[in-house]
């Protein structure tokens, strides 16, 4: 293996692929990152054996040229330092199966790995079942729900975001039994598949992207998930196990149906938590009378706060009282990306249902909290 690669270049993969790299592993060949230099390019993989992210430089002039192909395991921590400390081209070279020699200018190093065979084989996917869906949509889908899973292992379903195709439909839903995040949209392929996808796999995909890549291909196998953003790959292992059916938590009527304005609203639960750290479940007492929603909070040795806003519209009850979770009721809201969003009381200890307006491919449920 012999190439010569820009330093920018070089540091800019390396940092996507060590994010997958874990020093506390019982294999200590994926405390490094695997490259494999071809004729038509050099591959770098990084892998704690549940998450992989790979990413494929094209040979380019003045970029990447590979003179020798080869592969090699190198440390990820020392690789990435110095790397990040060089400027200009790097030249790359084996010494033997498990060393390297890497010189940039008047700089020479030489650094110890493991032989490539060593290294974990990529998850095999069936091509023929990938979706191709436009990168923002899909990104979107998963910021509105992955927030809303579980940080508890006593039910390890609950830790991932639950992805199913069918029927013409890509659904993303997670859960942690309190609240509830629903996201859908129409897809042209007829593909059947769901799986739970590690909240973990999830953030992850969402960091790599870089916001111009205009289409993922998403592909699932028993065992894993395959994202692809153009050069950049990440394979997740799933979660076993069988996800709840959520359709029959999301009620139907309500008592109580009002319309507000999102960012006022948002605003104004963000300053009602102020005062909500006390309690487990950041209490925000929210009480309904009048045509106004009045938001509030209190802690016993600091004092309390409380605001009035106007609701734009109501149907059914006009006056009301319940207690929610002030965090849950801020991320839900941060999900919406609509101006105005409708809030669908079905009883002081029922659900509420937050959907925004005009958008039925999307909701947020959550329940109240037990004030005394």
């Amino acid at each position: 293996m012999k190439i010569t690669i820009m330093s920018e270049v070089f540091h800019q993969a390396l940092g996507d692929v060590v994010r997958a790299v874990s020093t506390r592993t019982p294999m200590p060949v994926l405390t490094g990152v695997h490259l494999v230099a071809k004729e038509e390019g050099l591959t770098l993989v990084g892998s704690d054996s549940d998450l992989i992210i790979t990413r494929e430089l094209p040979a380019e002039a003045g970029k990447l040229d590979v003179e020798q192909p080869g592969a090699i395991v190198l440390p990820a921590r020392y690789l990435a330092e110095i790397v990040k400390k060089l400027s200009g081209p790097i030249h790359l070279q084996l010494i033997d199966d498990t060393t390297a020699d890497i010189r940039c200018g008047e700089i020479k190093t030489k650094l110890k790995g493991f032989p490539s065979d060593d290294y974990p084989k990529l998850p095999v996917m069936e091509e023929s079942e990938t979706l191709q869906l436009e990168a923002s949509r899909w990104m979107e889908m998963l910021k509105q729900t992955v927030f809303a899973v579980s940080k508890s292992e006593a039910k390890p379903v609950l830790t991932g975001v639950h992805i199913s195709m069918g029927e013409g439909r890509l659904i993303s839903v997670a859960t942690d039994s309190h609240r509830l995040a629903y996201r859908e949209t129409k897809i042209d392929q007829h593909i059947d598949r769901a799986c739970i996808v590690p909240y973990q796999a999830i953030g992850e995909l969402i960091k790599l992207w870089d916001g111009k890549t205009e289409v993922v291909e998403v592909a699932m196998n028993e065992h894993h998930i395959h994202c692809r953003l153009g050069e950049t790959s990440l394979y997740s292992r799933l979660i076993d196990g069988k996800y709840p059916n959520v359709s029959g938590l999301i009620p139907e009527g309500s008592e109580t149906l009002v319309k507000m304005e999102t960012k006022q609203l948002l605003k104004g639960v963000d300053r009602a938590c102020l005062f909500a750290g006390e309690w487990k479940n950041h209490n925000v007492y929210i009480t309904i009378h009048d045509g106004r929603m009045k938001l509030s909070s209190a802690a016993t040795q600091l004092g309390n706060i409380e605001e009035s806003q106007r609701i734009m519209e109501i149907e059914g009850t006009e006056e009301m009282k319940m207690t929610l979770d002030g965090k849950y009721l801020m991320e839900a809201l941060r999900s919406v990306k609509e101006e105005t969003v409708t809030l669908q009381f079905g009883g002081i200890m029922k659900p509420v249902v937050i959907r925004p307006e005009g958008n039925a491919t999307h909701l947020q449920l959550i329940s109240p909290v037990r004030a005394y």
